[in-house]
């Protein structure tokens, strides 16, 4: 070993392909991760470079070594689809130790990233695969062991191997410059740099080529082998991609939080805890002192919660968890909060180390601090009634900015709260929907209120929230449309509402407000929508885009190519970020249906039939005027026509043909009768 005063303490790697984390490396500690080949293809494999060798070579030198081993271990990844990072300034056994930190000076990072857009574009086949898999550099600052800068770095490149952007193509690289060669009219020159193309793919730690000329028989069998497997490796990736999403999307991280802040009351109005001490990083033993004297055992509850990660086994935020653990005689009044899987980790490791305990059921992690902050803020009834929040899944909850919100103006942003704590007229509002006005948030939030009944569920509510939108979650492009097909009246503006109403905590749910907007600002406001307060998230829950009444499905078709466009390019993408209903009405139901649709028609099922009596019984008890609720009479009756003549009938009989209004219908009337498939604009 060359350094006598390595630092025992291990370190972890900065969070992978994030770039604005309070993170940085300690000279001379080690990252406590091995060089590796795949793993599960989305954890990262590992490549050390000391890169510390070059104070003889110039600027361009130092550069071409770089793009060098980031050009293999690239390729390496890219063909083995997996995730992987190779980290510079880092060394490796036998001249150090493994992992060890060493870094070093950078004067200009700006030309890092040059030379690599410029080695991708001169060196791979798959150029803006390459591009897309190959992140620009990250550069983390070395300290040194009392925290002061050491003035340099350790300059890291993530590669994300995702299957939307590599599918099943093989990532050749040249070893000379393609673009060179292309320019040439030296046919012999043109025919050797086709020959100096290399296979790479992860071999253990290292990046092995398969296309070597000094074993060419052993290698191009195993290159065969490897070209005829690409298919089934692009499969795992998907497949592992999808396994990925499904953990983010089902975890239960914000409402585990929600009942350990509150004892189980899930309103911090309620709360069984009288008190709360919250203890971070920059604690500091002496403030012990003023805490010892304070602690009820039943009436407090201490929360841990690490800014940052805690490597070292004499932190003293260690001796403050193991006072608090004696003081309050277990763990059932502490909770201990980590932004990441691997602060987690690290701190239950050490916990575990020296007292002998396990943390895990007391611990919350993986969410990060903007959805603790929007969580916590929601349990209080004063804030669900003030501000609004969206939904990140599995409970928890981030701020929806008022100045975010107006800025959002092409879209109705369904929150997770909507219409909690305001008052507004039921009566006056239930009475507009039950006569024929368009269905209102309001009017399934009235439903959930005690004694009332639940609204009225179409047969084909449970069948697209069941089967169609988890279908659509397993596609593969980033923006997807489903299309809900009906005839005028028929509910179903209505049942696509009730879709979005029931959805709002699964997904982050909106109504484009006007269908002549600009298209391109909608799909910029929903990615917005889609990627507010995610900042480094890998993953996100993808947003349920409600548009209404579009006359030419070739709209529909193009906001769905213009949001896809927009979306960011993440190996999320390999999943649905955006879920577009097209509710769409039609004269006749042969129009548009395909298999990507349902059609709402004219007419209930028993099972319908029953649901719309039972819900009159209960109307009937509230309102006087009843018999006057003809949007929803109409529906129950099936849409009868003598019920509907009828009802034209007594309205229009005292009705004196000379005035305006009386004229006005009878125009309708004609329009109706006359035109009745032209599209004509309705008032």
């Amino acid at each position: 070993m060359n350094d006598p005063e390595v630092q025992a303490g291990p370190c972890k790697p900065y969070p992978f392909n994030r770039y604005h984390e309070p993170y940085r490396y300690i000279i001379n500690r080690c990252l406590d991760i091995p060089e590796s080949g795949a793993l599960d293809l989305i954890e990262p494999c590992h490549e050390f470079k000391a890169f510390i060798n070059t104070s003889g070579a110039t600027k361009e030198g130092k550069l071409e070594k770089f793009t060098d081993e980031v050009k293999r271990f690239a390729a390496a990844c890219m063909n083995s689809r997996t995730n992987g990072t190779i980290h510079f300034g880092v060394g490796d056994l036998p001249r150090y130790k493994h992992g060890q930190i060493l870094g070093f000076s950078v004067e200009d990072k700006e030309s890092f990233w040059k030379a690599l857009h410029d080695m991708i574009d001169g060196h791979f086949e798959h150029v803006d695969a390459a591009k897309k898999c190959i992140k620009p550099p990250r550069f983390v600052e070395v300290l040194q062991p009392d925290m002061t800068s050491s003035e340099t770095y350790v300059v890291e490149v993530d590669i994300e191997a995702a299957f939307s952007v590599c599918a099943e193509n093989l990532y050749h690289v040249y070893s000379v410059d393609k673009r060179k060669s292309q320019r040439s009219k030296d046919k012999d020159q043109k025919a050797d740099a086709k020959e100096c193309k290399s296979f790479y793919i992860r071999d253990n730690s290292s990046s092995s080529d398969l296309l070597l000329s000094n074993t060419q028989f052993k290698h191009l069998e195993e290159y065969k082998k490897y070209i005829d497997n690409v298919k089934a490796l692009s499969q795992q990736r998907k497949i592992a991609e999808q396994k990925r999403l499904a953990v983010v999307r089902n975890s239960v991280q914000g409402s585990k939080l929600c009942e350990m802040i509150t004892g189980g009351s899930h309103s911090l109005d309620k709360s069984r805890y009288e008190g709360y001490i919250l203890v971070t990083n920059k604690s500091h033993p002496s403030q012990l002192e003023s805490l010892r004297g304070v602690l009820r055992p039943k009436k407090i509850l201490v929360i841990f919660l690490l800014l940052s990660d805690v490597t070292n086994n004499k932190d003293p935020l260690l001796e403050i968890f193991n006072i608090f653990r004696q003081e309050l005689r277990g763990l059932d009044q502490i909770l201990c909060v980590c932004e990441n899987k691997r602060s987690f980790i690290s701190w239950k490791q050490l916990i575990e180390t020296h007292y002998g305990v396990n943390i895990s059921s007391r611990c919350i992690s993986g969410v990060s601090f903007a959805e603790i902050n929007g969580t916590i803020l929601s349990l209080w009834s004063a804030n669900r009634r003030s501000r609004r929040f969206l939904t990140c899944g599995g409970g928890s909850k981030v701020l929806l900015p008022k100045k975010v919100e107006k800025c959002l103006d092409t879209l109705d942003i369904l929150c997770v709260n909507q219409c909690e704590g305001v008052n507004e007229d039921k009566l006056s509002i239930q009475d507009n929907f039950y006569k024929g006005g368009k269905v209102s948030w309001w009017n399934f939030y009235f439903s959930k209120e005690p004694g009332s009944s639940n609204f009225i569920k179409r047969d084909k509510f449970d069948y697209i929230n069941h089967t169609i939108i988890p279908d659509l979650c397993s596609l593969t492009r980033p923006c997807v449309v489903f299309n809900i097909i009906h005839l005028p009246g028929c509910g179903g503006t209505t049942l696509a509402m009730h879709i979005l109403w029931r959805q709002k905590r699964n997904f982050r749910c909106a109504v484009v407000k006007d269908r002549a907007a600009d298209p391109d600002e909608i799909a910029k406001h929903v990615v917005e929508l889609l990627t507010c307060e995610t900042t480094g998230k890998a993953t996100r829950l993808p947003v349920l885009l409600m548009v209404d009444d579009f006359e030419e499905r070739d709209a529909v078709c193009s906001l769905q190519q213009r949001i896809g466009k927009a979306c960011p390019k993440t190996s999320a993408a390999s999943s649905p970020q955006v879920i577009i209903l097209n509710c769409m009405r039609v004269e006749y139901r042969d129009m548009y249906e395909t298999s990507l649709c349902v059609f709402i028609g004219n007419e209930l099922s028993k099972k319908e039939q029953k649901s719309f009596e039972k819900k009159l019984e209960e109307i009937e008890k509230i309102y006087k005027n009843a018999d006057t609720f003809y949007g929803f009479m109409i529906l129950k009756k099936n849409f009868s026509r003598e019920y509907i003549k009828g009802v034209a009938k007594n309205t229009l009989k005292n009705y004196n043909i000379h005035l305006k209004e009386a004229q006005l219908i009878a125009v309708i009337v004609l329009l109706n009768i006359y035109c009745y498939y032209q599209g004509y604009s309705r008032v």
